[in-house]
């Protein structure tokens, strides 16, 4: 085929483009992008202002349906206000089962499942339900997604119905926290932390090599940034976000601060030394520096792949 002919082609295709693209962007424009994508929203015809509305009182929350509540509330930036009484038009935050904010093993994804929520929007109010504390929290977060700007710049919900629940049981984030660059603060943690939950994340793993405190070890990561008091703030501020924070320890040969006081650590604070397990009777390795190893000098990199 020649250039006159590929070039037509081109732009016979690029012009098909163009209609296809033009006759969904207004479909796709009409309501706010929901993220991630639940698995089913029906919209209505109409909208009901939010200036109309008012955050219902929770009968006995727990801390984590309270949570779930100044979520919202802080979410949508002063144009809500709570309710001295259950009023119409109104929001409601409701939760059909235990608290339940955290995973468990053996989890299975479904419109049963634990993080399962529905959203029901109309002229008399919205109410949010959720299976537990979680799916509670989660509903809040697609409810302010789902906030649009009128033609007169006033905010205003669109009349819908939505069930959601995760495609995947666990949802999990690995951080770093410093063996690669500038060690993470605890503040930029909290973060992280925070920026996962609003896309519906349930687990944060704290990569730590040498950072984090150990109970009942007080020899290794003496220096830790991270101590143990600090930890469980962490895993306290987490959990009505709702996630679980995971450590993920890299524990990998004999630390520096154990092989000061250890005296089976042998040669391990010289340049170059390594050791094997003390599975048996300790015996440092002088280990080479470069690939071409002479018996005398074994590759301990090498050594401990065979394993």
């Amino acid at each position: 085929m020649n250039t006159r002919k590929w070039s037509r082609l081109l732009e016979i295709l690029t012009g098909i483009a163009s209609l296809l693209l033009a006759g969904s962007v207004p479909a796709l424009g009409q309501h706010s992008s929901l993220l991630p994508a639940p698995v089913k929203v029906q919209y209505g015809a109409g909208y009901i202002d939010v200036a109309r509305l008012c955050l219902a009182p929770l009968i006995s929350p727990a801390p984590e349906d309270a949570f779930a509540f100044t979520t919202l509330l802080e979410g949508a930036h002063g144009a809500l206000t709570s309710c001295p009484a259950p009023l119409k038009p109104s929001i409601q935050l409701e939760r059909s089962g235990p608290v339940a904010a955290l995973p468990v093993p053996d989890e299975r994804p479904g419109p049963e499942s634990r993080e399962a929520y529905s959203i029901d929007i109309s002229a008399d109010g919205v109410v949010v339900s959720g299976h537990s504390s979680a799916g509670e929290y989660f509903g809040v977060q697609t409810l302010l997604q789902l906030i649009e700007h009128g033609p007169d710049g006033a905010l205003r919900l669109p009349y819908a119905h939505v069930e959601d629940w995760p495609a995947l049981a666990y949802r999990a984030t690995l951080m770093d926290a410093g063996s690669e660059g500038p060690m993470l603060t605890f503040n930029e943690v909290k973060r992280q932390i925070d920026f996962i939950a609003r896309w519906k994340g349930n687990q944060y793993f704290f990569y730590s090599e040498g950072n984090i405190e150990l109970r009942g070890y007080p020899l290794l990561n003496p220096q830790a940034r991270f101590k143990q008091q600090r930890i469980q703030e962490l895993v306290a501020y987490a959990r009505p976000r709702p996630s679980d924070v995971v450590p993920a320890l890299a524990m990998y040969g004999p630390l520096q601060a154990r092989g000061r006081v250890e005296a089976d650590s042998g040669g391990s604070m010289k340049p170059g030394a390594c050791r094997e397990p003390l599975r048996r009777a300790p015996t440092p390795l002088r280990c080479s520096s470069s690939s071409n190893n002479s018996p005398r000098r074994p590759n301990c990199f090498r050594r401990r792949a065979k394993r």
